[in-house]
Parts: structure tokens; C-alpha cells; sequence
């Protein structure tokens, strides 16, 4: 009977062939402890007759009584393994799903404080670089230019200066070149960046 059972589960998954059997073997040792009730009240009235009156025809009939709760005594045992093994087997399996849900969980927070502690680390480090420079306008002092005509650091080349004419357009090329790099450059850092935290 129990190799019936087993067969019966043939591809499906582990977890359900064995809560799906699991409810068969219980159900078959309800059935058989009912029997076996029934058994043991014949058993009972039997042993009775026998008291009133000796009887061969009721001492066979005990002895058939006794071999046969006897018999269901023992697929009761032989049933209630089988129901302690996949009992035993299902508490495993979901312990084991357990684990799995909880470590897939766990990468995911893992990755959540990767990606947040990273992206925190690189923001301080470029906060801390561009502290060195007027990040909110990216106004530079052009003071190697101001040098060659000794214009002192606060004040302004002259306009109205034919001294400071060439250094004026000087300046000012060298702020839409070096504008123009910056955005490439910031473009190429920005997306390097981008790349970097997200993976």
C-alpha cells in the first residue's frame, strides 16, 4: 500500500507530493483506527460470550479477532512512520524555503545599502574636491592674466584700458574653451558616474 502511495506523487513537486500523501496516510490511520475500534468492541462482546459459555465457534472467532487487531495494529504503526517521515520532511522543506526568502531578502537589502553607502562616500568626496572652487557659478579669478599688468586680486581688468584689451579677450576665450571642456568632460564624469552607482 505504501509503495502505491509513493508512486502515486510522480511529478509534482516535492512539497506538494509529500503534503498531498501526507493527507492520504493520515486519512488511511483514521480509517484504521475506526476499524480497529470496531475490532476490539467485537473483541469485547466475544470475550463475554466466552465467560457466560464456553464455546469452540467463539474462541475461533476471538482468535480471528485478535490476529486481525493484531494486523491493524501493526499497519497503523507502519502508516504512522510514514506520516512522522513527511511531517518531518515538510518542516524541512519549508524551513529551507524559509531561508531562501530570507536570503533573497537579505542580498536585496545587502545591495540597497551597497548602492546608498557608495553613492554617500563618492557625493562627500565631491563635495569636499569642489569646495576648492566657486562651484555655484564656476566664476574663475583669472589672476595669471591680471599678473602680467599687476592688477591686484579684487579688482577687475579695465575695459577702458588699451593695456588690458588683449588680456580682456584673452579671458574671455580662455572661459568659453574651458567651458566647453568642462561640459564634456562633466557630460563623460556624469555618466561614468551615473553607470558606477546603479550597477
Amino acid at each position: 500500500m505504501m509503495k502505491k502511495l509513493t508512486e502515486a506523487f510522480k511529478g509534482k513537486s516535492e512539497m506538494d507530493k509529500n503534503q498531498e500523501e501526507l493527507n492520504l496516510v493520515n486519512g488511511t490511520i483514521a480509517e484504521l483506527n475506526e476499524k480497529l475500534g470496531k475490532y476490539e468492541v467485537m473483541l469485547q462482546g466475544a470475550q463475554l460470550e466466552l465467560e457466560i459459555e464456553e464455546d469452540a465457534s467463539t474462541k475461533k472467532r476471538i482468535k480471528k479477532l485478535e490476529s486481525g487487531i493484531a494486523k491493524i495494529t501493526a499497519q497503523i504503526a507502519e502508516h504512522q512512520k510514514r506520516s512522522d517521515e513527511l511531517n518531518q520532511a515538510i518542516a524541512e522543506e519549508q524551513k529551507q524555503q524559509r531561508k531562501a526568502l530570507v536570503d533573497e531578502a537579505k542580498k536585496k537589502v545587502e545591495q540597497d545599502v551597497h548602492f546608498a553607502h557608495r553613492a554617500s562616500l563618492i557625493s562627500r568626496e565631491i563635495e569636499r574636491v569642489l569646495s576648492r572652487y566657486n562651484t555655484v557659478n564656476g566664476l574663475v579669478e583669472p589672476t595669471a592674466l591680471k599678473d602680467i599688468e599687476g592688477v591686484r586680486h579684487g579688482e577687475n581688468l579695465d575695459s577702458n584700458n588699451p593695456a588690458h584689451i588683449d588680456l580682456i579677450e584673452a579671458n574671455e576665450e580662455a572661459h568659453r574653451v574651458g567651458q566647453e571642456k568642462a561640459q564634456k568632460d562633466a557630460e563623460k564624469v556624469i555618466q561614468l558616474l551615473n553607470d558606477f552607482i546603479n550597477r
